[in-house]
């Protein structure tokens, strides 16, 4: 009886061992997946938890080891029929997979299924500690103190199981509560993202789309499956210059935003200007992961700003520049004679007998012989020149890089021919003159008020003494 007794007590012993190493090994399997769950919901990882998953792994293998080790044959047996099955399979391709390359989204389950399978061989080693316990009760039941201890031991193993449960399951409802909420929250943000009024693309370190959104479709042409795969140069316009692409790769490189307008290309061919921010997305060891480009189409708005800008600087009857921009033209014609050394000019210009035509004929025809004018006096001018309407029946020339001033005298007697020759309106014929006073840089200021005041003052001269002719400043005798 007393060697029956030793047995069992040693058999109980190495079951105590095979248990504890059993316990300690699913307790680790559980830190595991504790660790690998909080790299999800940090959307990254750090040596530090690569360290710390490497050595949990590496203490759950030595329990394991020992448990294999001191268990007996048939404890053995049933361990290794127990952890078979697609998640035993997919937790060891898991294990050989580094934690920055994991894409799988079921491991969470495959690693609860395999801690389960765990829980189940440490329900068959407590059943067979309370069979050797109930075994050894009844060979020495006489023997109280050794019965006590072991009931008691036995109330203490039933206990352990389950508080041991009782945390496995809070633990697995925390994580499973966590995934769930990073789910609804990556959900939400998708549809934020998808219904954005800017158009969305994201790609890879190497420039390679993984995803855009659905007003990039709106504003592009493209659907989603025909630029994921490919790179952003697939809508390039061929318009941007080389080194604007130069400067958004440097600065992109270097982790910092880019800002710029483009010119991009939908898919049926149409040129658009796109309002574009881009920049990296990083890993929490600062290593880029993905690069995001956002984009507004400012096509319209670009128009309605030129339009604007055209208006405010152009003559809306006859198109031509207005006195704003002429009073410009004039003071970049001023700066470029002061650096070559050259002569600028500015020319006064009124009509001689338009007010009779607007009277008798009616603004109709006003118009008309205004818009023949100009387009008569912009025939005889180079393109370097500016004729620009600064209001009723008046114009001014600006005239740059002059290498001769006689060349001055040329072009305006080429305008005052020009001009007078009949202009037909309805089958009448209209006859308007010019009269034009003429003001030189440097000759005669330094300055485009002074200048244009000359000019005027010229020009006035010329309208008492006889119309249809020129005078420059200081000649009034001609």
């Amino acid at each position: 009886m007393l060697a029956t007794s030793f047995n069992a007590s040693s058999n109980i012993n190495n079951l105590l061992h095979a248990y504890y190493n059993l316990v300690m090994s699913k307790e680790f399997s559980g830190i595991e997946r504790a660790l690998l769950a909080n790299i999800v919901s940090e959307d990254g990882f750090s040596q530090a938890i690569m360290t710390a998953v490497n050595q949990v792994r590496a203490k759950e293998e030595v329990h394991l080891t020992l448990f294999n080790t001191i268990a007996n044959k048939n404890l053995t047996l049933f361990y290794q029929q127990a952890m078979v099955g697609e998640s035993i399979n997919n937790m060891r391709l898991l294990r050989n997979t580094k934690l920055n390359e994991i894409k799988s989204t079921s491991w969470f389950d495959d690693a609860s299924k395999r801690i389960n399978l765990l829980q189940r061989v440490e329900s068959k080693v407590i059943d067979l500690l309370i069979l050797t316990l109930e075994q050894l009760n009844v060979q020495a039941k006489k023997e109280l103190i050794f019965s006590s201890v072991y009931g008691f031991l036995s109330v203490l193993l039933t206990a352990l199981l389950f508080i041991r449960l009782f945390f496995q399951f809070s633990e697995e409802q925390k994580y499973k509560q966590l995934l769930i909420r990073q789910k609804e929250v990556l959900d939400q943000f998708k549809v934020i993202v998808d219904n954005t009024l800017n158009s969305v693309v994201i790609t890879d370190p190497h420039g390679i789309i993984e995803y855009v959104n659905k007003r990039f479709s709106t504003i592009s042409g493209y659907e989603p499956q025909d630029v994921i795969g490919d790179k952003p140069k697939l809508w390039s316009s061929g318009k941007t210059a080389p080194e604007v692409y130069a400067e958004i790769f440097e600065t992109l490189k270097q982790g910092g935003y880019w800002k710029g307008e483009l010119k991009n290309k939908r898919k049926d061919g149409e040129m658009y200007w796109a309002k574009t921010t881009m920049f990296p997305v990083k890993s929490s060891k600062k290593q880029i992961t993905q690069f995001i480009c956002i984009q507004e189409d400012v096509t319209q708005q670009k128009h309605d700003k030129d339009t604007i800008e055209h208006l405010a600087n152009h003559d809306p009857l006859t198109g031509l520049p207005s006195l704003r921009l002429g009073k410009d033209r004039l003071e970049q014609a001023i700066l470029a004679a002061q650096r070559h050394n050259l002569t600028a000019a500015v020319m006064f210009i009124d009509l001689d007998g338009f007010k009779q035509i607007n009277d008798e004929y009616g603004h109709d025809a006003g118009d008309y012989v205004l818009i023949e004018v100009g387009r008569r006096i912009v025939k005889e001018l180079r393109q370097t020149d500016t004729v620009a309407r600064i209001g009723g029946d008046e114009f001014i020339i600006v005239m740059t890089n002059i290498k001769d001033s006689r060349a001055i005298s040329q072009v305006a007697m080429k305008i005052i021919d020009s001009v007078k020759s009949q202009i037909s309106y309805l089958d009448n014929p209209l006859y308007v003159t010019a009269s034009i006073g003429i003001s030189t840089y440097p000759l005669h200021g330094t300055s485009s008020s002074v200048l244009m005041k000359k000019a005027d003052t010229a020009m006035y001269q010329i309208k008492h003494t006889g119309k249809n002719n020129f005078a420059i400043y200081s000649d009034i005798s001609r």
